[in-house]
């Protein structure tokens, strides 16, 4: 599932939508934790 949030970049005056890829149960279980890949970022592990 993908969220769309909308974010304000104070630096370049504009918003920019960030699409964020959540687990199906993200909303689910609120309690779980989720693992943040350090190589996911920049495209690394796409």
């Amino acid at each position: 599932m993908y969220e769309h949030i909308e974010v304000y970049i104070t630096p370049l005056k504009s918003k920019r939508t960030v699409r964020v890829y959540l687990p199906n149960d993200y909303y689910v279980i609120e309690t779980r934790r989720y693992n943040v890949d350090e190589d996911a970022g920049y495209g690394m592990v796409w």
